[in-house]
């Protein structure tokens, strides 16, 4: 799980899985208050 601005400057908060030769994100969305101030901090 990672958490960071996107190209359109929104904080998202992505879930996802590495392989070898590739990574699959599972889920995206905006990231929620809490977890913008922990971003920030």
């Amino acid at each position: 799980m990672d958490i960071g601005l996107s190209i359109s400057n929104r904080l998202l908060v992505v879930v996802y899985t590495e392989r070898t030769d590739h990574i699959r994100i599972i889920s995206a969305r905006q990231a929620t208050g809490s977890e913008r101030r922990l971003y920030e901090h």
